[in-house]
């Protein structure tokens, strides 16, 4: 049988508090009645009766039945409060009638910052016919918001939340907060500990479900929240998560050996190094939850940006290519990488992979280091590059093995001769120093330890 008492609307709030509800009871919310609505609102109660929610709840609901323990009132007035508001479904509707904004149901409850984030305060008149102040809702998508808090973290002071249309992926990226919550009370104790590096979390958060998932037909887009509005007024920011890198990192999951361990190792070291020091394990544990990962800071960052495809591209040079550890390069992992995420064809890192093979063939069939040193001592302009390929077509027209034109023209992503080279010739050095370091790597050891000798002279 199914049930209309709490729905997913398509607001962050309300869906999040659904998500926490579906995580706590085990089934989807159109199997809740009103018999499970009783059970699920005496388990909210115990929650928030708990020391550390009732301080937390305060940065999500300012002077509100949770958070406001005046000794003045008496427990059963507080009680009754806190019930009033879970229980607003059973409310008369509002006179003169209005819709709920999220679910469109006629409204119960008038409500402000003290029931739902981000609104004005009771003593505030909205904007809004007959001049009424608050925001009417129906007492169903109000009771689904109390529930939110439980779906965050807090992260910096703010409570940090996720949101997505697709309501699976939603349900399992909220319970990653919902668990990571439940064990921070568990650790602190008097309070909920405050994590660092919003976008550490959220990034490490989806990596997590991407890693356990079993459908990828979930991936969407998704969006992080980082707010509150307690103090003088709101504070708001959100961040981006397109669904080409959870494409991307399920790829990364389905591919070779080899590259799950190269990105798993780019991964591991992009996090940041506790500071050793003799303290209790939980101070331990709290700390390795706050710590940055200089990996998703990064995507984290370029997906802020309007043209965040072109800027991911980044990616490949600061954290794919390996001129410190050449054994680990995998051109197959930036294939991936470019081609999800920054829609690159396919075609072009083809020519661009045969372009590498063939120098790297100089240098490993014929002994011609150059190849390989005039690329990995220097970082060439456009120019320079222009001129390394030109000397690198001579020679193989001497071996007989030239590039074809028009392959050249499309590693160069242009279409004729009289064409400029586009801005991602940086991105084609890098592409063929990775393809070239990644077959001597796995050929020939010696060079390996000789660049790495040079490269240290030139550092000295």
């Amino acid at each position: 049988m199914s049930f209309d008492l709490l729905r997913y609307t398509g607001h962050v709030f309300v869906d999040a508090g659904i998500a926490v509800v579906e995580t706590q009871i085990g089934k989807p919310c159109t199997e809740i009645d009103s018999g499970s609505l009783r059970l699920l609102e005496e388990w909210l109660l115990e929650q928030y009766a708990n020391p550390p929610m009732r301080a937390y709840l305060s940065i999500h609901f300012p002077n509100s039945p949770w958070c406001n323990f005046n000794p003045k009132i008496p427990a059963e007035r507080r009680r009754a409060n806190q019930l009033t508001l879970l229980r607003a479904y059973e409310a008369p509707l509002l006179e003169p009638a209005a819709a709920c904004p999220f679910c469109g149901r006629t409204a119960q409850f008038l409500a402000d910052k003290q029931h739902i984030p981000l609104l004005s305060s009771a003593a505030c008149l909205v904007t809004a016919p007959y001049g009424r102040v608050g925001t009417p809702v129906c007492g169903y998508c109000l009771l689904a918001i109390q529930f939110y808090p439980l779906g965050t973290i807090k992260a910096t002071g703010k409570p940090l939340i996720w949101w997505t249309p697709n309501q699976k992926l939603l349900q399992r990226l909220t319970s990653i907060h919902f668990k990571k919550l439940q064990r921070i009370i568990a650790l602190r104790g008097e309070k909920v500990q405050s994590l660092d590096w919003p976008r550490s979390r959220l990034l490490e958060s989806a990596k997590l479900v991407v890693d356990t998932i079993d459908d990828k037909r979930e991936f969407c887009d998704c969006i992080g929240y980082h707010f509150t509005n307690y103090g003088s007024g709101p504070d708001f920011k959100q961040y981006f998560l397109p669904h080409q890198l959870l494409d991307f990192w399920w790829d990364v999951k389905m591919s070779s050996a080899t590259v799950r361990e190269v990105h798993a190792g780019i991964e591991r070291e992009a996090w940041a190094t506790p500071k050793q020091k003799k303290r209790p394990l939980e101070e331990d544990e709290l700390e390795s939850m706050s710590l940055r990962n200089r990996y998703y800071e990064f995507l984290s960052e370029a997906f802020m940006s309007p043209d965040w495809e072109r800027r991911a591209k980044l990616v490949v040079r600061k954290f794919f290519l390996q001129t410190k550890n050449i054994s680990r390069n995998s051109f197959d992992l930036a294939e991936l990488f470019l081609r999800r995420v920054s829609g690159m064809e396919k075609y072009r890192l083809e020519v661009i992979r045969k372009a590498a093979d063939s120098i790297a063939d100089l240098v490993l069939d014929h002994g011609e280091k150059r190849w390989l040193t005039n690329l990995y001592m220097k970082e060439l302009r456009s120019r320079e590059l222009m001129n390394y390929l030109l000397r690198c077509q001579r020679r193989l027209c001497d071996a007989k093995r030239p590039l074809e034109w028009e392959n050249v023209l499309q590693l160069l992503d242009v279409s004729s001769a009289d064409e400029n080279p586009l801005g991602d010739w940086w991105l084609v050095r890098d592409l063929l120093l990775m393809r070239i370091l990644e077959r001597v790597g796995q050929t020939n050891a010696p060079l390996v330890r000789e660049l790495e000798v040079m490269e240290k002279e030139e550092v000295e």
